[in-house]
């Protein structure tokens, strides 16, 4: 995907959930009570809401963040492997050829 592909993608994501959260507010009543007596667990609306919330992404810049960061260490950890495995294959053909 491109970096326009992924814009275009983000910002039809967040179209539809803003669409989502307005059509949750509207099933909301005008005093904001909804009458379904849940104590423990949330009514309908209320865990649609929260949902949609989570779904928004609205803490998705650190995660990004906190991804780069990680693909970084990881790269780097792939790299030393990569290194030391060098070294021991180059140790592994020197102690074959003092042999033959």
């Amino acid at each position: 995907m491109s970096e326009l592909d992924d814009k275009e993608q983000d910002v039809v994501m967040e179209h539809i959930i803003h669409q989502f959260l307005k059509e949750q507010r509207n099933k909301l009543p005008d005093n904001g009570k909804v009458n379904d007596n849940s104590f423990a667990f949330l009514e309908k609306t209320t865990l649609n809401l929260l949902l949609a919330y989570l779904l928004s992404g609205e803490s998705r810049g650190k995660s990004e963040i906190a991804n780069e960061e990680f693909e970084l260490l990881i790269l780097k950890q792939l790299d030393d492997i990569m290194d030391t495995n060098q070294k021991q294959f180059e140790e592994i053909i020197d102690l074959l050829r003092e042999i033959t």
